[in-house]
């Protein structure tokens, strides 16, 4: 498989990730906030809804830079390249799913063919000389 095709997995691998990760977040949210309606206790419900409401906020802090990388690599920016190594080396410790994808991550991206695939769009110009207009 070549590398251009692998980085377009890895930018997909890491949106779905960061996607489940938020799905998580408020499925825990709605369950807490539940059994605080269920109990019919206020408090029960205030403390809940606020431990279900750290949860997700916690959870969109793990997830949306996991989003963000993905989407870098889908459109081959460096920037898109060094945030998915950071997260990558950070998913180290989520044993068994966050290693493998760590270390596929890590495994691709310092490859000097996958490097070269970032290296291409880094050097286009951001506007077009043909599309610029002197007034």
């Amino acid at each position: 498989m070549e590398k251009d095709k692998q980085i377009t997995i890895l930018g997909f691998l890491y949106i779905a990730r960061g996607g489940l990760v938020l799905i998580i977040g408020l499925v825990g949210f709605v369950f807490l906030a539940g059994i605080g309606v269920f109990t019919g206790d206020r408090t029960a419900f205030g403390i809940l809804s606020l431990i279900g409401t750290l949860a997700i906020i916690v959870m969109g802090f793990l997830a949306i830079p996991s989003i963000q990388a993905g989407i870098g690599l889908l459109i081959r920016k460096e920037w898109g390249r060094i945030l998915a190594l950071a997260v990558g080396f950070v998913s180290l410790i989520d044993f068994p799913f966050g290693t493998a994808l760590g270390v596929y991550t890590i495994w691709l991206l310092f490859d000097n063919e996958a490097m070269k695939c970032f290296a291409a769009t880094a050097q286009e110009p951001a506007v077009p000389s043909q599309q610029i207009q002197v007034v």
